[in-house]
């Protein structure tokens, strides 16, 4: 069993680099699937990290697996290349590949500090409020990194089954402003985020995506998002926040 989970993973560097980011997550996808193609006739299961980041604007939510991709940023384009290839490789070419399209990966070791659960846990390490970018009401899904990795081994499980097919993983939306709200809680800090409205492209956005699919094999998030929180930031209070990343 194969888990492809290299890539670029940053959008706004992937926006500087186009070109690396074509070659990290289409390039590599296609290398990866062509040399279990060639080479490992008793492959079990490839399981290809896709994202939530492929779907882009729906006129209908919650989006299913057969929505539209729609998103055409960089990063977004660069992984519905490697989704693609996947259930290329799974339906015409005789790979058990899969991708599995988790939603936003939050948990201990994230060694972006920029991302949202990250970036509010670290502010509460400090005693201080989360600064939020935009008004706080954005809302999409949030998954403890011990979800993802179950969602990832379940469809190892089943490999052959689901050739060429690609799976949503996600729980129900949040907005940003509940996400900062529950970091101040579960580290005991007093009162509300702060709101910076520098970021207003995000104030409305909504992402909603239908996990049935993945729920019918037996998946569902064990973590609620105050748990994960306080397991992430318990990690982080033990690691002295992100000095780890320069041991």
């Amino acid at each position: 069993v194969i888990f492809h989970l290299a890539g670029r993973s940053h959008i706004r560097g992937s926006q500087e680099n186009p070109f690396a980011a074509f070659e990290a997550n289409a390039r590599t996808t296609y290398t990866v699937l062509e040399v279990c193609r060639r080479s490992l006739p008793d492959l079990r299961a490839v399981v290809v990290a896709s994202s939530n980041h492929t779907i882009g604007p729906q006129t209908t939510w919650p989006a299913t697996e057969d929505a539209p991709l729609n998103q055409r940023d960089v990063y977004g384009a660069s992984k519905i290349c490697a989704d693609v290839i996947t259930q290329c490789y799974g339906q015409t070419l005789g790979v058990p590949a899969v991708a599995l399209r988790h939603v936003n990966c939050y948990g201990p070791i994230d060694p972006h500090a920029s991302h949202l659960v990250t970036m509010c846990l670290l502010a509460c390490l400090k005693g201080e409020a989360p600064i939020l970018r935009n008004r706080g009401t954005a809302r999409k899904s949030y998954l403890y990194v011990d979800d993802v990795v179950s969602a990832y081994l379940l469809l190892a499980e089943h490999g052959k089954a689901l050739a060429g097919q690609s799976f949503w993983a996600a729980d129900a939306p949040v907005s940003v402003w509940d996400v900062a709200s529950t970091a101040m809680r579960v580290a005991g800090i007093p009162g509300d985020p702060v709101v910076r409205e520098t970021d207003l492209d995000q104030a409305g956005y909504y992402e909603a995506l239908d996990s049935s699919r993945l729920r019918a094999l037996g998946w569902a998030p064990r973590t609620t998002l105050a748990e994960g929180m306080r397991t992430t930031l318990d990690w982080y209070r033990k690691h002295d926040g992100m000095a780890w990343l320069d041991r």
